[in-house]
């Protein structure tokens, strides 16, 4: 692997990092932020909340856009917009302004997930090298799950809005990497896989129900009951048209 190859690969797990880690280091950080910004029990699960949402339901369609515009790109839109959103969450005075900003981080890692993926399969054509490159961009991509609650317990003692703040320099050095280290590649992907437009739509009602129970259940278990009953309410369309485009 030529040093070139390093800081590509470093700069793709540095971008998996931040996106997994910033799903779990809010998690210590809630109660003060609920007690700095007056958030209820329902407006602090849905901090951890519109990070998922955003990030499943735009997952598929994300995909589309990075074959249709290239990775290299989408992956500089991305670390971009996720850099702006966590400045934007650390200096968030309301809670509109903080869900905004962790459903626009969960936007960009939507953005960023298939970009990272493109641009690992691009670079590193070589078999053994791939091989090489995906275990150690799981490796320090997993890690952010597991660090970021103890990251955002270390960074809590001084105040909760370093979750956030910690993003803006790690995105700088993503896209700082892509813009010296990795190649422009082709505008767009040689294969043209088509969007089904009914397929991705029909997805996104299934994702958000898969997070939806999340919220307060305030009447008895109805709730709970109405979520997991419709979960296959909403996911049959999805399934079916994608068995149609198997077949």
């Amino acid at each position: 692997m030529t040093g070139r190859d390093s800081a590509v690969l470093f700069s793709l797990s540095l971008a998996q990092f931040t996106t997994t880690l910033e799903f779990t280091i809010v998690f210590v950080a809630l109660p003060s932020i609920g007690d700095d910004l007056s958030l209820g029990a329902g407006q602090l699960q849905w901090v951890v909340g519109a990070y998922a949402v955003l990030f499943g339901g735009f997952l598929i369609l994300c995909g589309r856009l990075s074959d249709r515009f290239g990775a290299r790109r989408l992956f500089l839109v991305a670390t971009v917009l996720f850099g702006l959103t966590s400045a934007a969450g650390a200096v968030a005075e309301t809670a509109v302004v903080l869900l905004a900003a962790r459903a626009g981080q969960g936007l960009a890692a939507a953005m960023l997930q298939p970009a990272v993926l493109g641009l690992l399969q691009s670079v590193f054509r070589d078999e053994p090298l791939r091989g090489r490159a995906w275990a150690v961009w799981s490796a320090i991509g997993a890690s952010g799950l597991g660090l970021g609650a103890l990251l955002g317990g270390v960074l809590t003692e001084w105040s909760w809005r370093l979750t956030f703040a910690i993003n803006v320099p790690l995105m700088a050095a993503c896209a700082l990497g892509a813009l010296v280290w990795m190649p422009p590649g082709p505008a767009r992907s040689p294969v043209r896989i088509p969007l089904r437009r009914p397929g991705s739509p029909s997805a996104r009602p299934c994702r958000f129900r898969l997070v939806s129970p999340w919220r307060p259940i305030r009447a008895g278990a109805l709730p709970s009951c109405t979520s997991a009953s419709s979960r296959p309410v909403c996911s049959e369309p999805f399934s079916s048209v994608e068995n149609g485009a198997v077949r």
